[in-house]
């Protein structure tokens, strides 16, 4: 694939690499469960499951051991926020305090210095992080070379700023990163908006109520769905959004229409519509939606399905969804570990029960 590459200073820098070698003894340790928090889920070109965690490292299931890996193993903090795989089956794991990556087994570490460049053309096969340890910033990696690009202010983001200067959170904060189907780049924050990148042109767009709640709670764009015919989904199914991509300038605001959407919700608590933290769509064209506490939900174009997970008889707190290689959907939660969908419900994972081809 032709790789795209923009002029900076500084571009012909090798990113530096540590590399943490370790015997098969002491590298990892074999466990029997997961630990409850978890962040993310992957599932690699091998068949190897991985699975993000908050404070417990991450998690690799090949099919018969569960490994587990943390900071003294190489890892540079135990909060797993992202996982990713390159063309070439490294493994890549966005943490809370940089960016590691698996290669012929060995754990090793991306430079902590990336390259500081302007927004640019990238390539398909580029991989791009959240840079929670690198604040108001996205990093590209192109294979060779780390390259940090930081955000423009808004008007929106401005004003929060002024409102509460000195706080340790920013409203530029990365909260999620989709590419669409023609791979643009969606980048979401805490309360100033969705920037939309694609290669040619920086743009952004911000609506009150796809980052705060009718209560007044600030939701953040936690997600970003391109459904099949093209809308964009931010963050809640109230509305759904058309782009237009023909008028572009760099920097200014997207122009968009949007829809509402009409969908026959009602939660527990009366609420006619979610606000989702992940989303998806799987190979059955049925779009799925993760709320933290009122469920799942999924709509296939006609019908609309809830589902609830839960364990001892307490309805089990949820963080994103996910889908395997083979259409089967995932939920990684806040208190109860790994779950899977089996056609009727979610079933908890369990290493010893799992079987990948069920």
């Amino acid at each position: 694939m032709f790789l795209f590459l923009f002029s900076c200073e500084g571009q012909n820098q090798q990113t530096k690499t540590t590399n943490h070698s370790f015997t098969s003894l002491s590298y990892g340790r074999k466990v029997d469960t997961l630990c409850d928090s978890l962040i993310t889920i992957y599932h690699d070109a091998k068949g190897n499951y991985w699975f993000g965690s908050y404070g417990h490292g991450v998690y690799r299931f090949d099919g018969k051991q569960l490994i587990q890996y943390e900071t003294q193993d190489g890892l540079l903090s135990n909060v797993v926020v992202r996982i990713q795989e390159d063309q070439q089956g490294r493994i890549y794991l966005d943490t809370r305090d940089g960016i590691n990556y698996f290669e012929n087994g060995l754990l090793q570490t991306l430079s902590v210095n990336p390259i500081d460049t302007t927004w640019g053309s990238y390539a398909s096969s580029d991989l791009w992080f959240g840079a929670a340890w690198n604040k108001n910033a996205v990093l590209r990696f192109d294979g060779k070379h780390l390259y940090r690009y930081s955000l423009p202010t808004n008007p929106v983001g401005d004003s929060i700023l002024k409102l509460f200067p000195g706080n340790a959170w920013s409203p530029y904060d990365i909260y999620s990163l989709y590419k669409d189907r023609k791979g643009v780049l969606w980048i979401g924050t805490s309360n100033a908006g969705v920037y939309r990148f694609d290669g040619k042109h920086l743009n952004w767009l911000y609506e009150h109520q796809i980052s705060m709640t009718p209560e007044g709670g600030s939701f953040g764009i936690r997600s970003v769905l391109e459904d099949l015919q093209g809308y964009y989904w931010f963050c809640n199914t109230k509305y759904k959004y058309s782009i237009d991509t023909v008028n572009l300038s760099f920097g200014k605001t997207l122009n968009y229409s949007k829809t509402e959407n009409n969908l026959p919700i009602s939660t527990k608590k009366g609420k006619r519509m979610i606000y989702f933290l992940s989303s998806l769509i799987d190979q059955d064209a049925t779009m799925w939606f993760l709320t933290y506490e009122e469920g799942i939900w999924c709509y296939d174009g006609r019908n609309l399905s809830e589902y609830h997970i839960e364990e001892d008889n307490k309805e089990i707190k949820l963080y994103a969804i996910y889908t395997d290689k083979q259409g089967r959907v995932w939920v990684s939660t806040h208190e109860a570990g790994a779950w899977y969908f089996n056609g009727k419900k979610f079933v908890k994972f369990s290493p010893n029960e799992f079987q990948s081809d069920e």
